[in-house]
């Protein structure tokens, strides 16, 4: 199976639900972790996980309670990798916050160095 006809079995409108992880792909259609081909709204079924699992909350074990119902063909690796769809971009954005987790450095930071500063202010006076 080859990439895009991945891409059909999203899960919508009747299709089946198909992922793929390190060259397999698995048929998720009966799982309720799985509902409308979405997942905790992180990860869409018509895709290849393999890169996503890295911040999965879980092992690849999981993928040992579905069918198999094929491989997916490597595709030939060009000089530049394209983007293709807004969801693999959203999906990777996830992904990378997910695992590098912005939150704290972006927003507790700079509320703290706020405090600090009017402290030392205080203190200096």
């Amino acid at each position: 199976m080859t990439l895009e006809e991945l891409k059909k079995y999203n899960g919508k409108d009747g299709n089946k639900a198909y992922i793929a992880y390190k060259g397999k792909v698995y048929d998720v259609t009966e799982s309720s972790m799985w509902k409308d081909g979405e997942h905790e709204g992180l990860h869409y079924a018509g895709t290849d996980l393999t890169s996503a699992m890295k911040a999965a909350p879980h092992g690849a074990g999981v993928f040992k309670k579905f069918p198999v119902v094929g491989e997916l063909e490597k595709e030939e690796s060009s000089s530049t990798e394209a983007i293709s769809t807004s969801n693999d971009s959203l999906e990777r954005f996830k992904t990378w916050y997910q695992s590098n987790k912005p939150h704290p450095a972006t927003v507790h930071f700079p509320i703290a160095l706020h405090f600090f500063a009017a402290f030392w202010d205080i203190r200096q006076t």
